[in-house]
């Protein structure tokens, strides 16, 4: 038996216990992310793991089985829905779609901005972070961004007048979509207020 928790206000909370036949992990396969849960083995366990880097190249060798597994994963996963079901969302701030463009460069280790730079479309905002669309030709680079710390210029228009904010934001969540596209998920260094993002909303 293994038991999925969630820690919230320094609680751990219970969301589900999980048996024979289960799957863990599913969304690694779709989503590249921080976790959102945790697992603990209550029993003496058996596991068989596929890591997610084993499907790279199954495009050219064994093209729609990447899709299958998606697919499967996603009718046989039991802890995105549980996380969504009981509503344990850690975002504070509600995301509000928007619109606009977002140039990302990624820092380096003392702050600077690196030569990897990113030119996407904003899909949403809040206070704490925002989501946009890259397009990468390899998933690995993608992967790469995890956890990395970014510097976001979003720029918009709103009745003929331009917009701007200038902020840094930490990768969360890589979202895989097909044909190299992926949504980059960022919290900000510092939550902004209301007005600041407003202004992209659509």
């Amino acid at each position: 038996q293994v038991t999925i928790f969630f820690k919230k206000d320094d609680k751990n909370i219970v969301l589900a216990h999980l048996g024979p036949g289960d799957i863990l992990g599913e969304y690694t396969f779709s989503t590249i992310s921080l976790c959102s849960a945790s697992a603990i083995t209550q029993t003496e366990v058996q596991l068989r793991c596929l890591e997610s880097s084993a499907a790279d190249g199954w495009q050219d060798s064994y093209p729609g089985l990447y899709e299958k597994l998606i697919d499967f994963c996603l009718k046989s996963g039991k802890v995105d829905e549980i996380l969504r079901n009981k509503k344990l969302e850690k975002r504070r701030y509600v995301r509000h779609a928007a619109t606009g463009k977002v140039r990302a460069a990624m820092l380096t280790k003392d702050g600077e901005k690196s030569e990897l730079v990113f030119n996407g479309g904003l899909s949403d905002i809040s206070q704490s972070g925002t989501c946009f669309s890259i397009h990468c030709s390899k998933k690995a680079t993608a992967r790469s961004l995890l956890a990395q710390q970014m510097s976001l210029l979003i720029t918009g228009e709103q009745d003929q007048k331009a917009m701007t904010l200038s902020l840094v934001g930490k990768v969360v969540r890589v979202s895989f979509h097909l044909y190299n596209d992926f949504s980059v998920h960022t919290q900000f260094a510092q939550v902004q207020t209301e007005d600041v993002v407003r202004k992209f909303w659509v």
